[in-house]
Formats: structure tokens, sequence, C-alpha cells
């Protein structure tokens, strides 16, 4: 798979995809984190010319949701496997490996 370096270069200007890693909250719902791919960031895909990634109706998730939403998505297209890369290895510790720093998530 081959991805134009835009799209990863992209994702730190997308503050949608995981506000929620930087949100801490009470509630037991909490769908702080977009899906690339989803209607809800058509306007940051056209902002960065990727428009051709609207491959999902996926709204919002909490951070885990997302996780596991990317990479079961991933091996359908290539954003959104890109997008699990990026923030699994920007939130390393996610799901409990002792490599980087844990989230709440």
């Amino acid at each position: 798979r081959h991805i134009n370096g835009s799209v990863i270069l992209s994702f730190p200007r997308c503050i949608p995809l995981d506000a929620g890693f930087n949100v801490v909250s009470t509630s037991e719902k909490d769908d702080s984190c977009f899906c690339p791919c989803g209607p809800c960031l058509e306007p940051w895909r056209e902002k960065y010319g990727l428009l051709e990634y609207q491959s999902c109706k996926a709204t919002c998730f909490p951070p885990n949701n997302l996780m596991d939403h990317l990479k079961a998505k991933g091996g359908e297209d290539i954003i959104h496997h890109s997008a699990w890369l990026y923030l699994k290895n920007l939130y390393k510790g996610w799901h409990g490996d002792d490599c980087g720093f844990d989230h709440k998530a």
C-alpha cells in the first residue's frame, strides 16, 4: 500500500481526529474522536485535498473505539490504516503496552 505524504502530514492539523485523547471526561460516553473519512471531517479533507477519502459514514467515537474502527477498516483503505498508525505511534500505550506514555483510553 502506498499513500501520499500529504495525508500523513495533515493528521497533526486534524484536531477532531484525536481530540478525545487530550480530554479528561467523567462521562461514560466520551465520543470526542472523529474518523478522518467520516462526514464530519469533510472540511478538513477538502482543505488538504483529500476528498477522495470519503469511505465511511462513521461519526464520532471514544478513543478506544476510534482505534478499533481504524484498525478494522485499515484493511480496506489506506487512510484508515495510516490514521491508525499515526495515532498508535503518537499515543503509544493506549492499550497498555510499555512504550511511550499511557492515555486514559
